[in-house]
């Protein structure tokens, strides 16, 4: 009874991680863009404004754009 509830407990720990993992990558997502779309752009030394890509509509969005 004790391995069963704790075979449990870790599956339910490891569905829990994987769920909130997924969504943070999903949330997080423009952000990383953005991110590396300013490095490619220093890499560059281009002086040149150029708009950073927009991967949805949201506030994130709106923080980066």
């Amino acid at each position: 009874m004790l391995l069963a509830t704790s075979l449990l407990s870790l599956l339910a720990g490891l569905l829990t991680w994987g769920i909130a993992a997924q969504l943070l990558r999903r949330r997080l997502f423009p952000i990383i863009e953005a991110t590396k779309h300013l490095v490619k752009l220093d890499e560059k030394t281009s002086r040149t404004l150029e708009a950073l890509p927009a991967a949805c509509n949201d506030e994130i969005d709106e923080l980066v754009n």
